[in-house]
Order: C-alpha cells, then sequence, then structure tokens
C-alpha cells in the first residue's frame, strides 16, 4: 500500500503535518495484524527488491505522541478532517483503510473514507481531487 497525500491541500503544505500522518500510522502493525505475518513493513517508498532502493533512507518511525505535538505545534485543532481515497480489490485493502483512519483518528485527524468501486472508478476520483490522501 502506497499512501499518496495531495500536496496542493493547504494542510498538506506543511511539512508537521505530513510527518504527523506518517508517524501516526502503525506500518509494522499492520504488517504483522493485517498481513497476517506475511507482509513486510515499508521503510521507505520502494521495496527492497528495486533497483532504485536506498536502505539509507527511511520513513519515520510509528509515534503517536510525537504525531500529536506535531499537530499541536501546527495549530491543528482535534477532529480537523481528511478524505481518503481507496480502492480495494480484496478485504485486505479494506482492512488497512479502516486502520489508517483509526490511527490518524488517535493523534486527531478526522479521516473521510472515499472507496471507489473499481480501478477506473478510483482514477476518476482521484483525477476529480476530491480527496487529501
Amino acid at each position: 500500500m502506497i499512501l499518496g497525500m495531495l500536496m496542493d491541500r493547504p494542510l498538506i503544505k506543511d511539512h508537521r503535518i505530513r510527518e504527523a500522518i506518517v508517524r501516526a500510522i502503525d506500518r509494522e502493525g499492520y504488517a504483522t495484524r493485517l498481513g497476517r505475518g506475511a507482509a513486510i513493513a515499508a521503510r521507505s517508498v520502494l521495496p527492497p527488491s528495486s533497483d532504485g532502493y536506498d536502505a539509507s533512507l527511511a520513513q519515520a518511525p510509528y509515534d503517536p505522541e510525537r504525531a500529536r505535538a506535531l499537530l499541536q505545534e501546527a495549530s491543528v485543532p482535534p477532529g480537523t478532517p481528511l478524505r481518503l481515497l481507496y480502492y480495494s480489490p480484496q478485504e485486505l485493502w479494506t482492512e488497512v483503510a479502516y486502520a489508517v483512519r483509526s490511527d490518524l483518528e488517535k493523534v486527531g485527524i478526522q479521516v473521510d473514507l472515499v472507496a471507489a468501486q473499481s480501478w477506473p472508478d478510483f482514477h476518476a476520483k482521484r483525477k476529480g481531487g476530491e480527496h487529501d490522501l
């Protein structure tokens, strides 16, 4: 799963918000629980098997306390909404979308899930820009 962020959104333009989102998401927990032990948590944008993979690059670690602090520092009021667009051809991807929503809500970001019914529908909705994540 890749969680993209629309950089033209006022809230997401602030690097503290983007870092808070990354720190709020428990990638290791997803790999263990949702991946049923068969998944590996992302360490960077590319998987280790990719030609462009660089082991020295890493995402910020899971740290919900730091995520809350970053949101407070950026003056983001609790319950601030973001919309997450997702397409789920398998039950696992729906579980991931709900887990992301849960993690973000724990740090104070309200997440509205926007489900696409098909891959073409996902791309149409993505081009329409009615989402933030």
